[in-house]
């Protein structure tokens, strides 16, 4: 089972024509996050967030670590 990609919603893995989503705790990305790429070199899914000012919005990355990505694939096997 490989990572595939991580988003706002979740870590999504990818096993031949199967494919798992393990959702982010609620507070790990702002509401108002709009993302815009994941890297998946670094594990770093960046974004933008709305700022208090003009309309305007602010760059936001947010990285995770390979032992968040494994913890997440472990739920995965002990729902199997």
């Amino acid at each position: 089972m490989e990572l595939s990609k991580i988003n706002q919603t979740g870590f999504y893995f990818r096993k031949s024509n199967c494919e798992w989503t393990v959702h982010h705790d609620q507070d790990t990305f702002p509401s108002d996050f709009v993302f815009n790429d994941f890297d998946m070199e670094t594990l770093e899914v960046s974004g933008a967030v709305a700022s208090e000012t003009n309309g305007e919005y602010l760059e936001l990355v947010v990285t995770f670590t390979p032992e968040q990505v494994e913890a997440a694939k472990q739920t995965i096997y002990n729902n199997e």
